[in-house]
Parts: structure tokens; C-alpha cells; sequence
């Protein structure tokens, strides 16, 4: 079990999570999110932020960004008719600073969950399906789903960079459906085919719920943080990968 300090960094989701968080997380937690903030904005302003002096004293940080470049990116390209911005590329320069700041960092981070009916994207939504759940659901789903794959995508870039398993990013798509009865969802594993519960959100249908909040740092902690009795969490798997433990 790790106690080393946890420092959350990010916008509205890493705000709302940070209470949950140090009531799970086996050691310290500290919090610098700003609410409504891009990816982009943070790989511009983290060398001007109080954050900076943070990340050179802790030992773990969980990015939670992303979601805001793509509302955004909606906007741009369905509203005003521009390229849609890389989102990859803010994170990947993100991962960088902070390990140029702390080489011994590890982060961690993850492509939010899938939302329900009615969240940020309704102007995606409607050019996915006429409103109804069974038909706009996938599309909109493989918008939020993207997400997953930017992070993992900069994640493997900065750890090529790195010359090690700096950067880990959790799948946790498909953990508030599983929570949520969707038949064959899992964690990792969600249905494309259907929105999320809105019981796990806020009536925006972008904000966890104290319940949402709840399911989705309990995965965080026990699949990270956490090494319980049958499979290896994240940081033994690592070291396995290795040969020898991981640098502390």
C-alpha cells in the first residue's frame, strides 16, 4: 500500500474527486484543479502555477483533463466551422514539464467515464441520431471514448521520451455502467451501445454524482494505489515488467 503524496491536478472532475480521494487514498492528497480548464491551458500555465512547487515533493499525479478541450473542439467544429484541435499534444507537453520538474514522478490518469443522455456534447448528439438513446448513443460514445485513447496515446509518447513506465492510464470506461446493472459493461469494458445511468450524475449530465464520485475513486485506488489479494495491481505488474522494483 503506498502513502507516498498524491498530487491532482486538472479541471471540475479532478476538483469533485479530490474530496472522495482523501477519504480512499492510503496517504496525503493535495489538490491545485481549477474548474473548467483545457489540457491546453494547463501545458501553458503549470511552469507559472503553485502547482509547479508541488510536484517537486510529491511522488504521484493524477491528470484529469481533457474533457473541456473537447467541448470545445465541438464548438469549433460544428459551430464555427475550424480544425479540431489536438488534445494529445497539450498532455503529451504536460507529462514532459512535470517530469523534467520531478524525474522520479509517476502519473497516473485516465480518459474520464462515459457520460449519460443530455451532457456537454448535445451538438454532437444531434448529428449523431434524431435524440433517441439506442441510435445516438454510439456516436456520442466513441466521442467521449476518444478521450481514453489520447491519454494513452501521450502517455506512450512521454514514457518513450522518459525511457521508462512513468505515465499510467486507468481504463475506467464502463465502471459506472457496470455499478449500474448495463448487462456485460465492466470496468474497461463499457457498452458502446448506451449512455451511462443518470443516477451516477449531476442533472448537467457531465459532473459525477457523490455516488459516481464514490465508484470511480474506489477503482482508482484499488486498481493503482492498491495491491489487494488476486490480480497484481498496476505498480506490481510494472515491476514484474522490469524485473526488479519500481524506483521510490
Amino acid at each position: 500500500m503506498s502513502n507516498d503524496t498524491l498530487l491532482i491536478l486538472g479541471d471540475s472532475w479532478a476538483t469533485l474527486l479530490t474530496a472522495a480521494l482523501r477519504q480512499l487514498y492510503p496517504g496525503k492528497v493535495l489538490s491545485r484543479a481549477q474548474p473548467s480548464t483545457t489540457a491546453t491551458q494547463w501545458d501553458e500555465m503549470l511552469g507559472m502555477s503553485p502547482a509547479l512547487a508541488a510536484v517537486r515533493s510529491v511522488k504521484f499525479v493524477l491528470i484529469v483533463l481533457g474533457i473541456n478541450d473537447a467541448r470545445w473542439n465541438t464548438v469549433l467544429q460544428r459551430e464555427l466551422q475550424q480544425p479540431v484541435l489536438s488534445i494529445e499534444q497539450p498532455l503529451r507537453s504536460l507529462g514532459a514539464q512535470l517530469l523534467a520538474v520531478n524525474p522520479q514522478l509517476d502519473i497516473v490518469s485516465f480518459g474520464y467515464d462515459l457520460l449519460c443522455s443530455g451532457g456537454p456534447f448535445e451538438t454532437l448528439e444531434a448529428q449523431c441520431g434524431p435524440g433517441r438513446a439506442n441510435e445516438s448513443a454510439p456516436c456520442y460514445n466513441r466521442a467521449l471514448a476518444s478521450l481514453q485513447r489520447t491519454h494513452e496515446s501521450a502517455a506512450a509518447a512521454v514514457n518513450r521520451d522518459a525511457g521508462g513506465e512513468r505515465w499510467t492510464v486507468l481504463n475506467l470506461q464502463g465502471a459506472l455502467q457496470a455499478a449500474g446493472g448495463v448487462a456485460g459493461a465492466g470496468i474497461g469494458r463499457p457498452d458502446m451501445s448506451t449512455y451511462t445511468p443518470t443516477r451516477f450524475y449531476e442533472p448537467d449530465c457531465l459532473h459525477p454524482n457523490e455516488r459516481g464520485l464514490r465508484i470511480l475513486t474506489h477503482a482508482i485506488v484499488q486498481r493503482y494505489f492498491v495491491c489487494p489479494e488476486g490480480p497484481p495491481c498496476v505498480h506490481d505488474q510494472t515491476r514484474r515488467k522490469k524485473g526488479g522494483r519500481r524506483r521510490r
